[in-house]
């Protein structure tokens, strides 16, 4: 299955988009050019940068506005409105995957897992749920008001509230958010131009730019609502670090904390500061090493 991994960033976040470009030929991914090939999104990249990028991918282009916007913001914004179009701007792929810039791939199984997938339901995405993240992660779906009485809150119910309305609000309330950081979709998903339409509403009826952030929002309303046509991959193919801590061994290979200690397929470090140290639990040696990410990921790419 010819596959098109794309991922995007602006010049500020290019280190993490060529930590990602280092990781995919490290695992030798991106070796067969006829199978599989890295597509890359650029707003605002130095020539400098677009050499260094040059090394791995020849698919390099510039996204447009794809709605209409009444109001102004940042040009980097383009890569969550992109997001739908993938189709658009690559075309020619039978499978898509989307993998967030400050993702790191730690083996090279996940592409054939994935194609595979495509055969049985159009869409793979991983929620952001794992028996990992239960103690690290606060439950913020309710508020208590007095004694016994709750009322919804948190930041989904409320976006999904204010776009969606009450009922699709209540529908999903306190249930696993999937994360658009990483996803899978075949070419000719009709989950497509369901995403398109849902998002474009939202992004053309809205006076600032805060309806970007709908892009995950959006796709999840379409996964609840087709949701036969999605394939639910574990925590390993998109492991959020900053819910759960990996474990490491002495080869610096990353595990899930949660038994029985996968090996980590997709490193997520968003919200994560790649230079605060972090203890980080040794399985071999049955300690904690405390480092960086930035040190780990160094061993990792060597």
């Amino acid at each position: 299955m010819k596959t098109a991994i794309v991922s995007g960033a602006n010049k500020n976040y290019f280190d993490h988009l060529l930590a990602l470009c280092k990781s995919l030929k490290k695992n030798k991914i991106i070796d067969n050019l006829n199978d599989v090939s890295i597509c890359i999104f650029n707003i605002d990249f130095t020539d400098d940068q677009i050499i260094k990028l040059q090394e791995y991918s020849k698919n390099i282009i510039s996204p447009k506005w794809d709605f209409k916007l009444k109001f102004k913001t940042q040009e980097w914004k383009k890569l969550l409105t992109a997001r739908p179009f993938l189709i658009d701007y690559f075309p020619n792929f039978e499978n898509y995957i989307w993998l967030d810039a400050d993702t790191i791939v730690l083996d090279k199984n996940f592409v054939n897992f994935f194609s595979k997938s495509l055969v049985r339901n159009d869409l793979n995405i991983i929620p952001e749920l794992d028996a990992s993240y239960i103690n690290e992660t606060l439950e913020n779906s309710f508020k208590n008001v007095l004694k016994n009485f709750y009322v919804a809150k948190g930041w989904v119910y409320k976006n999904n509230l204010k776009y969606f309305g009450k009922k699709h609000a209540i529908k999903l309330l306190n249930k696993p958010l999937f994360n658009a950081g990483v996803y899978s979709l075949k070419k000719d998903s009709k989950i497509w131009d369901l995403w398109k339409e849902d998002y474009q509403k939202i992004v053309e009826k809205s006076n600032n730019d805060y309806c970007l952030n709908m892009d995950q929002a959006s796709l999840n309303k379409i996964i609840y609502e087709n949701i036969e046509l999605v394939n639910i991959f574990n925590a390993k193919f998109n492991w959020l670090a900053k819910n759960s801590l990996p474990l490491i061994d002495d080869k610096f290979q990353l595990y899930t904390s949660s038994l029985p200690n996968e090996k980590i397929s997709i490193l997520h470090l968003t919200q994560i500061d790649k230079n605060k140290l972090f203890k980080f639990y040794n399985i071999d040696k049955n300690t904690y090493l405390e480092s960086t990410f930035e040190k780990i990921l160094k061993e990792i790419l060597q």
